[in-house]
């Protein structure tokens, strides 16, 4: 009733969409003549680089790179005429995309950098999943000494990625005994698979493990100032994109 829309931002939803096809030709129709569709996804050739494995699970349909981007809108005669890189979720793209437009610099020389990296390879997705099952036998052989040990082991954060993690590499409620979340939707309920409780932060005021595991990661440096601050120094496993210990006591 009042008109196209000038701008369409979709972030971080389009990489879950299965109906892509669909939800891209209404988009058009929704969009004036020289309107810019916005989209927001993380970046796989990021994932590649860094190790972030745990990005991949069920909410995600799809993982884009700027070339597959652009050979999916270029099937409905829509351009990729813009690109950032920025960091959320550990590494993601924003692309703009309109009816009409050519490409600017950014887009050629993301394209090119792609190139380079191999990300189009083969090779390079063997490589990915080789240092990948390196990195989750390190873990595991770290939580079985630690475990034969009789350390105690808290997690810290429940995102949706931790589930892919922890089943990964094989973890439950007898390897950690609960994992600390400051949301309050998820305190009180379990991880799905591994059955490890959650809680709230505030169980650090009674009790302190050997280490604290932190699932959110690439929070790391604010959930360790957090929680030292708030409540003790401790002694920290930080798992991607290398595993690290952080020692401290």
């Amino acid at each position: 009733d009042n008109g196209k829309a000038d701008i369409v931002v979709a972030s971080n939803v389009f990489a879950h969409l299965d109906e892509y096809h669909d939800i891209i030709e209404n988009v058009k129709r929704i969009l004036s003549e020289n309107g810019t569709y916005i989209v927001e996804v993380q970046y796989f050739a990021d994932m590649i680089r860094d190790m972030t494995f745990d990005n991949i699970y069920h909410e995600h349909v799809l993982y884009y790179t700027l070339h597959s981007m652009i050979n999916l809108f270029n099937k409905h005669n829509m351009t990729v005429y813009n690109v950032e890189k920025i960091p959320t979720h550990g590494g993601s793209i924003r692309a703009y995309i309109s009816e009409g437009k050519s490409p600017q610099q950014s887009v050629n020389d993301l394209i090119r950098e792609e190139r380079e990296n191999g990300i189009d390879n083969l090779q390079t997705l063997e490589k990915f999943n080789d240092k990948l099952q390196k990195n989750i036998k390190e873990i595991r052989e770290l939580f079985n000494r630690l475990n034969k040990e009789n350390k105690r082991i808290f997690g810290y954060g429940a995102p949706a990625k931790s589930s892919t993690m922890i089943n990964s590499i094989g973890l439950n409620n007898n390897n950690v005994e609960l994992i600390i979340e400051d949301s309050p939707l998820k305190q009180g309920l379990f991880t799905p698979g591994s059955h490890i409780p959650i809680t709230g932060p505030e169980i650090l005021e009674k009790e302190t493990p050997d280490y604290l595991m932190i699932f959110a990661w690439n929070y790391a440096d604010e959930i360790i100032k957090k929680v030292e601050e708030k409540y003790s120094k401790m002694n920290y496993i930080i798992p991607m994109p290398e595993l690290r210990i952080i020692q401290n006591k």
